[in-house]
């Protein structure tokens, strides 16, 4: 398949739409209402020379990243790069750790808000580990 075109995009998962928002200090999912945060919503990817992926918040300049030796993901000033892999459907791809089996997963705490992980990858067929990719339109 080909690689993902650089460019602003919405990040979700799911039939909650759990939407990937950017907020201080750190990156944090919201569901049932992402609609209410729509300026925190966009996040711009960038190919890399190496293959893998820099993934930044419009709204707040940080990028998604995860500090090294820690399973949390969350927002950082400096780039962090990423795999990004073909998920089962068409826009449907896994956010990896370049060069480990590790892939970007959500820790539920509470039914509105949740925290980001790195958690091993189950299964790539039928995965629940998956995020849709959709451009942004605003």
């Amino acid at each position: 398949m080909a690689p993902l075109l650089p460019g602003d995009y919405r990040i979700h998962r799911g039939t909650r739409d759990a939407a990937l928002l950017g907020h201080s200090p750190g990156a944090l999912v919201a569901f049932h209402q992402p609609s209410l945060h729509p300026n925190l919503r966009n996040w711009h990817i960038q190919p890399q020379h190496n293959g893998t992926y820099t993934i930044q918040n419009v709204k707040t300049g940080k990028f998604l990243a995860y500090p090294e030796k820690e399973d949390r993901v969350g927002g950082s000033l400096w780039p962090c790069q990423w795999r990004i892999e073909h998920g089962p459907d068409p826009s449907q791809y896994f956010l990896m750790v370049p060069g480990s089996p590790f892939v970007l997963d959500i820790l539920e705490s509470r039914s509105c808000v949740t925290h980001l992980a790195l958690d091993f990858l189950h299964d790539k067929q039928g995965s629940s580990q998956v995020w849709t990719l959709t451009p942004s339109s605003d």
